[in-house]
């Protein structure tokens, strides 16, 4: 367990959460969007963190995530207008992209830990876009793929990155 510590933790907003042991504060699902795409290394990944913004989305309210997103390097908010757009939910971004736009933003790699070389820019958030071995799914047909990093690009394509990925279902013999 890695525990990450926010100087500014005591002005991110939380929510009541009642349990079967109480009520406890969690963060709010901006705060948690935010969160979750500034440590993207502590989540297991860009593709995890794509997989819980889109559960996620619903529930964001687009005027919080502005006022959440000042808590935080304009980098991280650049990251997750980009991704929330890959997702389907604009709505939820529409906001952020005019607050970023008025920070006047450095360019920046959607996953830091990569190189920017040859990679795409993205020019409404300003950042770049590295997808290496990106395979579309042919339908009816078992895909095999390294996929390093890769954004959705179409409903025929998964968010994933740095796993291998094996979409036949496994067969396990009897003992």
């Amino acid at each position: 367990v890695d525990f990450i510590i926010r100087k500014n933790a005591d002005r991110i907003s939380t929510q009541l959460n009642n349990t079967p042991a109480g009520v406890i504060k969690i963060s709010t699902p901006e705060a948690t969007a935010i969160d979750l795409i500034g440590y993207v290394g502590h989540c297991g990944g860009i593709d995890n963190v794509a997989t819980v913004l889109a559960e996620l989305a619903e529930k964001i309210d687009a005027g919080h995530l502005i006022e959440i997103a000042g808590f935080s390097p304009i980098a991280w908010a650049q990251r997750l207008g980009y991704l929330l757009d890959q997702i389907g939910a604009e709505e939820k971004s529409e906001g952020l992209a005019g607050y970023i736009k008025n920070k006047r933003p450095v360019r920046t790699p959607l996953i830091p830990a990569l190189s920017i070389k040859g990679a795409s820019m993205d020019k409404t958030w300003q950042v770049f876009v590295k997808l290496i071995g990106l395979n579309r799914r042919t339908p009816g047909k078992p895909a095999r793929t390294d996929i390093k990093v890769a954004r959705s690009v179409s409903q025929n394509c998964e968010v994933l990155a740095g796993i291998d990925f094996d979409l036949e279902p496994k067969r396990h013999a009897p003992f």
